[in-house]
């Protein structure tokens, strides 16, 4: 028993079936829709279009995934690491602004990373990239 036990979990961890649980469930409470099954069937849709683009060697459009965070968000969690409006955050900081917007797959060598200087436009578009490969796992 112990063994099925093992096997679904290890099933379910190489799917990322947790996350992809919590990330609908997520969806459902920040939209609200009317109607949450269709709502769902729409959701599934949009990540199978997508990921058909990703299998095909495509690019995904990220801006058609269904993200709960926008662009806005993200400058947000930035300028709090960038109180002094030097316009650039640090390594540990971009990393720490990455799980404050709970992405786990993430670029962990972003543009300005040898310098040490992560800039607005980086860490927006690599959060963007973050929450596409989180979606579309």
């Amino acid at each position: 028993m112990a063994n099925q036990q093992a096997q679904a979990l290890e099933y379910l961890k190489e799917h990322n079936i947790p996350e992809m649980f919590e990330n609908m469930t997520a969806q459902l409470v920040f939209q609200r829709p009317e109607n949450p099954r269709q709502f769902l069937t729409e959701y599934i849709e949009k990540l199978q279009a997508q990921q058909a683009k990703v299998d095909d060697g495509q690019a995904p459009d990220i801006s058609a995934l269904p993200v709960l965070f926008s662009d806005d968000n993200a400058a947000a969690v930035f300028r709090l690491f960038d109180v002094t409006g030097r316009g650039w955050i640090t390594l540990e900081q971009y990393k720490k602004g990455m799980r404050n917007m709970f992405i786990t797959d993430y670029n962990e060598t972003p543009a300005g990373f040898v310098d040490n200087r992560i800039t607005l436009d980086t860490f927006v578009a690599e959060c963007r990239q973050g929450v596409a490969a989180s979606t579309l796992q």
